[in-house]
């Protein structure tokens, strides 16, 4: 064979002999390109043990959280028992924390107390002194009293009833000094 360039061939490559140097750019944009998703991949995988790791640690860091917490032993409070018609069940809970490392299991009583609805308004003054006065006056008839402060008043309030018929009883009483008073929804 000739060591000739045929001139037909040399068509065919002509942008390779004159301009070698983009022939290499374009090599390398490939390799470029080939080695940023190398580092996107990497970057993602370096991502995935970080997350990785922090999230044992967040974990080791709870659990150590909850077994000091089980150093306190739970105690329950006991209460007397009564049977009442309207009633909220409640669980009460209180935490004693032990010397020891020892965990008794947890105990928990479900303890009921009564959801108030009623009372009765006896009076409103407009200075502490009256109402404090008029609240004496009742807790030495023997009444559940208590007073709340409103924007320009204090309301004194007898008694909490469970229904409107325990109430409208001891409004009756009271209905004799206090013509006034009357039944008002907790």
């Amino acid at each position: 064979m000739d060591n000739k360039l045929n001139p037909r061939q040399l068509e065919l490559f002509a942008d390779t002999l004159k301009n070698p140097i983009k022939k290499d750019k374009a090599a390398d944009n490939t390799k470029t390109k080939s080695f940023s998703y190398q580092k996107t991949i990497s970057y993602c995988i370096c991502a995935i043990f970080i997350l990785t790791f922090v999230f044992a640690l967040g974990f080791r860091k709870g659990k150590s959280t909850v077994l000091n917490n089980q150093d306190r032993a739970k105690v329950t409070v006991s209460l007397p028992e009564k049977k009442l018609d309207n009633s909220k069940i409640v669980k009460k809970e209180i935490y004693k924390i032990q010397e020891n490392k020892s965990i008794p299991e947890a105990k928990t009583k479900i303890i009921q107390e009564p959801i108030f609805k009623y009372t009765i308004q006896v009076a409103a003054y407009r200075g502490t002194n009256s109402a404090q006065k008029e609240i004496n006056y009742l807790k030495k008839n023997g009444f559940d009293v208590f007073m709340q402060q409103g924007s320009n008043f204090f309301c004194i309030f007898v008694g909490k009833f469970l229904d409107k018929q325990k109430a409208q009883i001891s409004l009756n009483q009271l209905k004799k000094r206090y013509k006034d008073c009357f039944i008002r929804r907790i």
